[in-house]
């Protein structure tokens, strides 16, 4: 059987053709629109994890959203999306606050046993002013000694289009020092119920004085309806 990499027919929003989109902040990461992987400025090539090839049979569904396609296999159906997540620990009204950490003091990095409480809205493009489309909401620990590393429990819900009401709930460890992390997704609701998949984060910009953060969120989910 032949195969072809399946193509978006309008590009998912990112950094780089996205209306709402600014130029990125200083010390931001800029990121190849098609493989979500960062881009050697000085070298106009990237080292690319490719789509996987997909059976020539399979034929793409219409949706109602510019940040999700929906492929229908005829035994499964197999949901990208493209989003920004954004983490605020700052100001008067934080997503993101903490609520336990260790009796003692710590010395490990990022503070082993910290735990974050957040509401963290997700958006369209990277930009806080793009089109809000859902919230994370849950928690995330520290839960390394020795490096950064982040138990996230989260819950990513959808407000736009035919994916409104429906969420997907991610279980995983965050290496949040690595450049990309894949994480687990272990379930869902409405048109992700059964859901199985990963997500791959990059942190498009942080503050390092305050730890509020953007973050790209590339998903493929695989559901049965």
């Amino acid at each position: 059987m032949d195969e072809v990499l399946l193509v978006f027919t309008e590009p998912l929003p990112n950094i780089l053709n996205h209306p709402h989109t600014t130029q990125p902040p200083p010390g931001s990461t800029t990121i190849n629109k098609k493989t979500y992987e960062p881009v050697d400025q000085h070298n106009d090539q990237t080292h690319a994890h490719h789509l996987p090839l997909l059976s020539s049979n399979w034929a793409q569904s219409s949706d109602d959203v510019s940040w999700a396609k929906r492929v229908d296999t005829g035994s499964q159906v197999i949901t990208t999306m493209q989003f920004y997540f954004h983490d605020t620990l700052s100001g008067s009204n934080p997503s993101a606050i903490k609520v336990a950490q260790p009796q003692s003091s710590t010395n490990s990095l990022g503070g082993f046993g910290n735990l974050m409480m957040i509401d963290d809205p997700l958006t369209e493009g990277p930009n806080k002013k793009s089109k809000l489309i859902g919230h994370a909401r849950g928690m995330y620990g520290q839960a390394a000694q020795n490096d950064l590393g982040l138990i996230m429990v989260l819950n990513y819900g959808f407000t736009d289009g035919i994916y409104k009401d429906s969420s997907f709930s991610l279980l995983s460890l965050n290496p949040a020092m690595q450049n990309v992390r894949e994480m687990a997704i272990v379930g869902g609701t409405g048109l992700f119920r059964l859901a199985r998949g990963y997500a791959l984060a990059q942190t498009y910009w942080i503050d390092p004085s305050t730890g509020d953060a953007i973050v790209g969120y590339n998903v493929t989910i695989a559901t049965y309806i």
